[in-house]
């Protein structure tokens, strides 16, 4: 095959190269565009999420600022 190139003129291709190079292409863009937009969200963790009655904070818990202060959250 001969394309007629801007700035660069003539190139021959042989067309197994072109076909080869033409269907490699499509292969990576279809395998970026799956992965980009085809997959599905997966969960991290099997089962079901409950939500806790209570939750207390203990001194050994992580804190910050100073404990005196007149509002904490």
């Amino acid at each position: 095959m001969k394309f007629n190139l801007p700035y660069f003129g003539p190139v021959t291709v042989e067309l197994p190269y072109f076909a080869g190079g033409l269907v490699g292409t499509l292969v990576v863009l279809g395998g970026l565009g799956y992965w980009m937009w085809g997959t599905a969200p997966t969960t991290i963790a099997g089962g079901e999420c409950k939500q806790k009655e209570e939750f207390t904070v203990t001194a050994e818990d992580y804190s910050k600022g100073d404990p005196k202060a007149p509002i904490t959250i």
